[in-house]
């Protein structure tokens, strides 16, 4: 707890509870008060329809449910609705039942109408009162076939698969003849087809029930014979034995001294045997293939229901749980994780056996609830801050006794020792002398006045260490052990772990000892501290020294001796070890644990339940982690449960700190900002299904690429740059909504966020090959990947021809301006030697410049292919620009080559660099970065001379030897440009491979630019003091795996610089 004075709350609490009314106002589609969780489905979740009277549970597992108005049909994979109307099929107007059989047919039934068959996907309707179906019928399934039939002219009809029609049984038709004439005022029939008849023996009314037995010819048994006018009475069978159902009751009927009236009572958490008052018998359920009964009673108090399951053959009640409801029960089913599924009027309901919730709108509930213990008689009492105590005996929340104050303040954990429970009591009113307002350790055995030990500490935890001692984290006066047997009351027994032995956490909010007799304190606003037994002091971890580093909120050891932490940043895994805390990096020895599926957000929960299972509870549910599975699995996390409202398992909450308790019947006890769960790990089943994606489609504009089979790669035009992958996972019978996807499009890039969409959608895509990997996640077990590999055209500028051409030009270019330089260079030598040796050699000399001026004509044919070529692609704008910018700079270079200029100004070699660059940009796009000087940083050397193509050419190969050969082929390019006084300095630095890799894999080109940049620069220093110069530094960078990549070339210019020769 965050104490920052006596009278507060920690600010964590007052968190805590504003965040609560926040949650409050958004929980409304749940049903509340006090009793197993409700989830409910209606419209918003998909569901249609409504007067919803009829749930199904089918052979694979799958929730199918049937109303009278709306779409008749919807059924429920775990995750989505989806409801059957008009363009599946016709169905009957109105449902009645729906069954299986064993063709795996869905039946949907209609007493009045007719019944429709669906499979995969579709449905055929056979409508009664026609002639194929004169009549109006009830319907039974024997051996897996369904029967029709009618009671009005006693015809039984059964159902051919391969004919797809119904067929009269003659048979089964002879053998109820017996029927004929019946004065009946009742008529059902079995699950196994035997027909139960009830009819009027006499003028008083005297019932007499039959069974007629297809087994035996149609031959009438006698049943049970009753004297009874109550017509409302109903009368189910299961094979000789009668249910009669009254309006309160059920009772089984063997004959007329033998009659059992099935158990109403509930059993509560002391084991005591309660009666319930019951206003109803609401509805009721056989379940035959499973000898189960299931019943739903409504009892007096508001909204409240007593949902009871009976083994059918013997009355036993097999399971037994209170729910509360603002809906009547229509019709109750069981799947096959157990959870009860339950029509109403206006939604679906889903019981969770395994969860019980004592919510917070309860008139006995105290709203700031932080903890939770059970008393020696079994039931659990239940500590406030400022409202006291309450007790809960497993239906119903009571008052304190009186002899408790009404307004004591209690803070986190509660623990039980030598029969009686413990609290952490916090001083209510200051300047008070009695007891009842007084800070310390309340102890009360559930009956008696209670004792008040320590009386003025303030406590924060309790604990037990490795000898079953009493811990307890105090308010600025550190940790405190109590020795076996000492007197609690004496504060001198306990043993204290303060600031004499060097522990800085003012405020101790939880703690444990390790199997090495070390003490772990946290706080998460401090951090943590560790306490060595053998020296005798402890080495603190604070954030104030690091804050980066975590706090402790919640922690605890497993059966390895290694641990696991709850801090404000999520949770924690440590490996134990003796010299754990010596000269080693706790941050970098604690992994952090399953981030995208527990988060990043405070663990106020982090408990062992037992030595395979460890409970956690954050601010958005609780989880059960398989700490076997990690430990068997080289650390890979699976959950046995996540239990989230985004699961449709939890009704929402964040949990308090520390607010964990279990009971002797094993339940876990979770105290939250939304009243208190109980979670029965005994009646939750596991998920252990290891999920599978499965591909659908993929929509690419107005195709769609079916995925069947082999997936090979999609072809897309350059056109084709938005598309949608649609997926699923296979079905789960549990009906968990439990699954998740993530997604990426190549290995080298990060795992999107785990999300439950079924589909993926890209926008604007550049073009290029792609291979997107999907993958499902089930409580942490993973599916294969899932690739899907496609192309998507480039543009006619992004072709590797078109640049082949354009590089084919620019090499030209290049190898024109070297060969032109170094002729020209040449001849002026020449002429020079030969002024110098003689002046007679006239004729030579103007041959010479004959000859220069020869080699220095424009080859004007270049600039005309490139017209050519700007007119061939004028629909594409991007490549008009880029051929503009090409022309641009071939323009400058023959500019001054004709003039027989070496050398022009620092913005002219700039603007021939940028338009070089963006050439490069748009060949490259996205993945290409620059950096180039800005207009106020040229501006004042702009007007300095530079040798032409100085700075364009390192930057070519910055781009081409460099960033090209990077892995994701991109990088960043940057020039700069510093007034160093007399010299003025260009750089040109890249994060490509280096010059090294890129000799290695070949890729240094034939380096006729660099060489001609050096032949210049060797030809201008000698007739200069201040020379030029160009300085190469490799290896700029350094990656994470210690390998260095990158260049910079740094070329160094005198602003005073002589470029006439």
């Amino acid at each position: 707890m965050n104490l920052n004075n006596f009278t507060s709350k920690p600010i964590y609490s007052v968190i805590t509870r504003c965040i609560f009314i926040i949650v409050l106002s958004f929980i409304c589609n749940f049903v509340w008060s006090q009793g197993n969780t409700v989830i409910t489905y209606n419209e918003e979740d998909g569901l249609s329809g409504q007067n919803h009277v009829v749930t199904f549970i089918d052979h694979k597992g799958m929730l199918w449910t049937g109303s009278y108005t709306g779409a008749a049909v919807n059924y429920f994979d775990g995750s989505k609705w989806t409801s059957f109307d008009k363009k599946n099929g016709e169905l009957p107007t109105g449902v009645n039942e729906i069954c299986e059989d064993k063709y795996y047919n869905i039946w949907v039934f209609n007493y009045t109408f007719g019944l429709s068959k669906i499979f995969n996907g579709k449905s055929k309707y056979y409508k009664f009162k026609t002639k194929d179906l004169p009549g109006t019928y009830a319907l039974y399934l024997k051996e897996g076939i369904v029967h029709l039939i009618d009671s009005k002219f006693f015809t039984v009809y059964y159902y051919d698969n391969q004919k797809e029609t119904f067929i009269i049984d003659r048979k089964k038709t002879d053998q109820i003849k017996v029927l004929s004439g019946k004065k009946t005022f009742y008529f059902n029939q079995s699950e196994y087809g035997d027909i139960f008849l009830g009819d009027y023996e006499d003028e008083n009314f005297t019932r007499k029930m039959f069974k007629i037995s297809t087994e035996e010819g149609g031959k009438l048994i006698p049943l049970i014979s009753k004297k009874d006018i109550l017509k409302q009475l109903r009368y189910f069978f299961y094979l000789n034995e009668v249910f009669e159902l009254s309006e309160t009751e059920i009772k089984v009927i063997g004959n007329e001294n033998d009659t059992k009236i099935l158990s109403t009572t509930f059993k509560q958490l002391n084991n005591d045997i309660i009666s319930l008052k019951i206003k109803s018998l609401r509805k009721f359920r056989f379940q035959p293939s499973k000898n189960q009964l299931i019943a739903i009673y409504e009892l007096t108090e508001g909204h409240r229901y007593l949902l009871k399951e009976y083994e059918m053959s013997s009355g036993k009640v097999l399971n037994e749980l209170i729910y509360h409801s603002d809906f009547n029960p229509n019709d109750v089913c069981k799947d096959n994780a157990n959870a009860y599924w339950i029509a109403t009027e206006s939604n679906i309901q889903r019981i969770l056996p395994y969860q019980f919730h004592i919510s917070p709108d309860n008139e006995n509930f105290h709203s700031q609830t932080w903890s939770v213990i059970q008393a020696k008689d079994g039931n659990l009492w239940m500590s406030s801050y400022g409202l006291g105590l309450a007790r809960f005996d497993g239906s119903m929340i009571h008052k304190q006794p009186d002899f408790l104050s009404a307004n004591a303040k209690f803070d986190d954990v509660s623990i039980f020792d030598k029969g009686k429970m413990i609290f952490n009591k916090e001083q209510s009113q200051f300047n008070e002398v009695s007891d009842e307002y007084k800070a310390g350790l309340l102890v009360f055995d559930g009956e008696n006045p209670p004792e008040l030990k320590l009386k003025g500490e303030i406590g924060f935890y309790l604990g037990r260490n490795n000898k079953g001692e009493i811990i307890r984290g105090t308010f600025q006066k550190g940790l405190w052990v109590l020795p076996l047997n000492a007197d609690m009351d004496n504060s001198n027994n306990w043993f204290k772990i303060d600031s004499s032995k060097g522990m800085l956490i003012s405020n101790v909010l939880s703690a444990l000892q390790d199997k090495y007799g070390r003490y772990w304190i946290g706080r998460p606003s401090q951090g943590f501290a560790v306490y060595d037994s053998i020296s005798g002091r402890c080495k603190n971890y604070l954030k104030t020294n690091d804050p980066t580093l975590f706090g402790i909120m919640s922690m605890d050891e497993d059966s390895q001796g290694n641990i696991w932490l709850g801090t404000g940043d999520g949770l924690y895994f440590v490996k134990n070890s003796k010299d754990l805390f010596e000269n080693v990096d706790i941050k970098k020895m604690a992994i952090h644990i399953s981030p995208d599926f527990i988060g990043n957000s405070l663990v106020n929960i982090c408990k062992m339940y037992d030595k395979n299972t460890l409970v956690v509870g954050n601010l958005n549910g609780y989880y059960l982690i398989d700490i076997k599975y990690f430990y068997t699995h080289s650390k890979a996390l699976k959950f046995k449960g996540i239990f989230k409202r985004e699961n449709d398992n939890y009704l929402g909450g964040q949990t308090n700190q520390n607010g964990i308790a279990f009971d002797r019947d094993s339940n876990i006890w979770i105290v939250t900002s939304n009243g208190v769960y109980r979670h029965s790990p005994a009646l939750f089943v596991e998920d252990t299904i290891t999920p599978q994606l499965i591909l659908d489609s993929m929509k690419v504009g107005s195709r769609v690429f079916k995925f069947t089979g082999e997936i090979k790669c999609i072809d897309l035009l350059h056109t084709e740059r938005s598309l949608t992958i649609f997926f699923h996972h296979n079905f789960s019978p549990l009906l968990y909504d439990n699954v998740r996807y993530r997604y990426r499009l190549d290995s080298t890039h990060s795992w999107s966020i785990l999300t439950s969409v079924d589909s993926i959608n890209y926008q604007n895509l550049s073009p290029g090959s792609y291979n997107l990997q999907i993958q499902a996640i089930k409580n942490g077990l993973e599916s294969p990947i899932q690739n899907i590999s496609f192309t998507i055209d480039r543009v006619l500028w992004l072709k590797w021809w078109f640049w082949l051409g354009i590089g084919s030009v620019v090499s030209m270019v290049l190898l024109f301006l070297y060969n032109k330089q170094r002729s020209i260079q040449a001849q002026k030598l020449a002429l020079s030697q030969k002024e110098t040796e003689v002046e007679l050699m006239s004729k030579e000399k103007d041959k010479l410049q004959v000859q220069a001026i020869v080699n220095q004509l424009n080859p004007h044919f270049i600039n005309n292919a490139l017209q050519w070529l700007q007119v061939r692609v004028d629909d594409d704008l991007e490549a008009v620009k880029v051929i503009g910018k090409l022309s641009e700079n071939i323009s400058t270079v023959f500019r001054n080559s004709r003039k027989q200029i070496n050398y022009h100004s620092l913005k002219e070699e700039i603007q021939l660099t940028n338009n070089y660059l963006f050439i490069q940009k748009c060949r490259f796009g996205d993945k290409l970065n620059i950096e180039v000087p800005g207009i106020d940083t040229l501006a004042v050397l702009e007007t300095y001379n530079v040798p032409i193509m100085m700075v364009q050419i390192h930057a070519e190969n910055a781009i081409e030897h460099g960033i090209r050969n990077n892995d994701n082929g991109g990088g960043t390019v940057k020039i700069e440009v510093t007034d160093k006084g007399d010299s003025f300095i260009i750089s040109v630095s890249d994060d490509g491979v280096g010059r090294d890799k890129s000799k290695l894999i070949g890729s240094k080109g034939t380096q006729n630019g660099t060489k001609m940049l050096s032949e210049i620069e060797k030809i201008f220093n000698k007739q200069n003091k201040l020379k030029i110069s160009q300085q190469y530094i490799d290896g700029i960078y350094r990656d994470s795996e210690g390998l260095y990549y990158g260049t910079k070339v740094i070329i160094t210019i005198p602003k005073q610089y002589n470029y006439i020769i």
